[in-house]
């Protein structure tokens, strides 16, 4: 049966997720070539358009809190990585699944250079913002195994589209500050779909509905 949101959930989608990608070396030079001051990033980052409130409230020279957790779809082919940023009673969470290209190289660089590089375009203005967390991952070679073995899921970027859906909501998932509700939010979609995953979302992929099911998260 089709599921559909009701208009609250759909509201909340709407204020509340950002497609988002990686930026690549050169596109990160050329984003940054006029800025004097930044902090150390690495050779890529998750870039992606967001509201002012963000940057202003997600603010790294105060307590940021972040986490990183990964979730196996059900097929165990992939595997889908939160990344959360938490200011306050703000939180950005970043989804990202681990067979995109891009994907293992964003994450293979920042395992290496131990951060994790945030690359924003502030909306309605021209101006963009660079910031950068602790990569701190408890078993770091476990991650770098799911990375390496990750392949793609038989529904696609179905997973982590499903994992930005939850994360719009507030409530989901537990507040990284002590004692602090989380209040806003901000959910990018990091993963870059295919010609396969638009396929499969417009239901023209000669997988069926049971594929699909099959293979969102466990």
């Amino acid at each position: 049966m089709q599921e559909y949101l009701s208009a609250d959930e759909a509201a909340l989608f709407l204020r509340n997720a950002r497609m988002g990608g990686i930026v690549t070396p050169d596109q990160l030079r050329s984003e940054l070539r006029h800025v004097k001051q930044r902090p150390a990033i690495g050779r890529y980052a998750v870039g992606a358009s967001v509201p002012n409130w963000l940057v202003e409230r997600l603010d790294p020279t105060k307590q940021l809190a972040h986490n990183y957790t990964v979730y196996p779809t059900l097929d165990r082919l992939d595997t889908v990585l939160l990344a959360t940023m938490q200011c306050a009673n703000v939180q950005l969470r970043c989804v990202m699944q681990l067979s995109d290209p891009l994907t293992k190289a964003f994450l293979q660089d920042a395992l290496k250079e131990g951060v994790f590089t945030l690359l924003f375009s502030i909306e309605n203005t021209r101006q963009c913002a660079v910031m950068s967390v602790p990569m701190e991952f408890d078993e770091p070679r476990t991650l770098l195994g799911l990375i390496q073995t990750a392949t793609r899921s038989s529904a696609g970027i179905a997973p982590a589209m499903q994992l930005t859906s939850f994360s719009c909501k507030p409530a989901f998932g537990k507040s990284l500050v002590t004692g602090q509700h989380v209040d806003d939010v901000i959910a990018v979609l990091a993963t870059t779909p295919t010609v396969a995953d638009l396929e499969l979302a417009a239901g023209r992929s000669s997988g069926n509905a049971n594929e699909q099911r099959d293979a969102t998260l466990h």
